[in-house]
């Protein structure tokens, strides 16, 4: 009796141990296969660096203290983070006014590739795959991203038709990321089917406008030697300027379209081209920031949009970065960025493109991630240090606060929101 309960026993230990080795065995199988094993031959292993990231291994003082950024993404994900990704703000409620809290309910594509980037930079590849499977699911139209959407609770009520390469290239740029820090064959074909798509919308003849401005048509001026003396025409109505597209300097992620050159060689020439044409794009010495848009022609650049002469800041540092970390930033620019933060301890939204001075009393919280950026890529951890220093100075400190933890902004009127566009930049400039 007792020996047949023995063989009952062996034989339970004999099947699970099977059991145990043929889950083990499928395992390897699947990782083995992920990892390109099967594909015939070996990753490819691109020669890909990312200074911004790389400095801050070399270089600790680039980083900020692991505490807050916990506190800030957590706080982040909190208020903004949807099934569906994270919408562009949440505003606090207004006790003054028994006004409750609000949240937006608009996810810009733009936003969640940037905490893609996060992710990946990090290396958190499980939260990347989660994050890259709702993202592709919500935004991804075949070989497309939509620029944002609208929902309501759990629901999607609006899709934008709008598809900017803009957001195509980005992506593209964070699954290298991804690539670089767990590489896999499914990634590197997704890499190869962007890059093939991208190649043919930059290759393709005339390349997209991503930016529309209306510009006004100058009068012709009368003749003042004219007799009789021409009368100027009164028209009750003004026409409306004529819309013009542009390209906006700030859309060419010049690293990302250098480093496809290891993907396809199709892309040298095209860099070559954008390279130049980017750093062209400095305004002037009174005010080394860049112009916002350059004509499909090239002939010629937009350095701003309104009529009143107020050159974006944002747009000009994220340009500024772009070419920073591509290795071809102008040094007339990186002495104004400095002299802003350590002389006048600012950026401001927007700036004279004649005297140079600030436009406005309101601050550019993206900027200072983009200085932060921008510091690291060249290594000048006192830079650094003063954009940090500014981002924290935004960000909230009361534990009774909503936004207790990430950075919020205040406009005139008193409303305060948690942006997820700022957040996730200085995430990505902490850490």
């Amino acid at each position: 009796m007792t020996s047949n309960v023995s063989d009952s026993k062996n034989k339970r230990i004999a099947i699970a141990a099977t059991v145990i080795l043929i889950i083990v065995a499928v395992i390897i199988l699947i990782i083995l296969k992920i990892s390109g094993f099967f594909a015939g031959d070996k990753l490819p292993e691109p020669d890909w660096s990312w200074p911004n990231i790389e400095s801050q291994v070399l270089n600790p003082a680039l980083t900020v203290d692991s505490e807050q950024i916990e506190m800030l993404e957590q706080r982040l994900l909190k208020l903004n983070l949807t099934d569906f990704g994270l919408v562009q703000w949440y505003q606090l409620p207004l006790r003054s006014e028994e006004k409750a809290a609000e949240r937006s309910n608009t996810l810009s594509a733009s936003d969640q590739i940037l905490y893609g980037r996060y992710l990946a930079e990090q290396n958190r590849m499980e939260e990347f795959l989660a994050w890259k499977n709702v993202f592709e699911s919500v935004f991804v139209d075949e070989t497309n991203i939509v620029s944002e959407i609208k929902i309501d609770g759990s629901e999607i009520i609006f899709s934008s038709e709008e598809k900017l390469w803009e957001n195509s290239l980005a992506y593209t740029g964070v699954l290298m990321i991804a690539y670089s820090k767990t590489p896999s064959i499914n990634l590197w074909q997704e890499i190869e089917k962007w890059s093939e798509t991208l190649l043919e919308t930059f290759a393709g003849g005339e390349l997209p406008a991503d930016l529309m401005v209306a510009v006004p048509t100058a009068a012709p001026a009368p003749d003042p030697a004219a007799t009789p003396t021409p009368i100027p025409v009164v028209t009750p109505t003004p026409e409306a300027a004529p819309v013009h597209g542009l390209h906006k300097l700030s859309s060419f992620d010049l690293l990302t379209i250098k480093q496809l050159i290891e993907v396809d060689e199709g892309w040298e020439r095209i860099y070559e081209s954008w390279r130049m044409t980017v750093s062209g794009g400095l305004i002037s010495q009174q005010m080394p920031l860049y112009a916002i848009g350059v004509w499909p022609d090239g002939d010629g650049y937009l350095n701003f949009t309104t009529d009143s002469g107020a050159v974006d800041c944002e747009e000009s540092m994220k340009t500024a970065n772009n070419l920073a970390a591509a290795g071809v930033i102008d040094n007339q620019a990186l002495y104004w960025i400095n002299d802003q933060l350590l002389n006048n301890f600012a950026l401001y939204s927007n700036y004279n493109i004649i005297q140079g001075h600030a436009m406005s009393d309101q601050e550019s919280i993206a900027s200072y991630a983009y200085a932060a950026l921008i510091a690291r890529t060249t290594n000048d951890s006192t830079l650094y240090n003063s954009a940090v220093n500014k981002l924290i100075w935004h960000t909230a400190t009361s534990e009774r606060s909503d936004a207790y933890g990430a950075i919020f902004s205040e406009d005139a009127t008193g409303i305060i929101r948690v942006p997820t566009k700022e957040n996730l930049l200085a995430l990505i400039a902490y850490d």
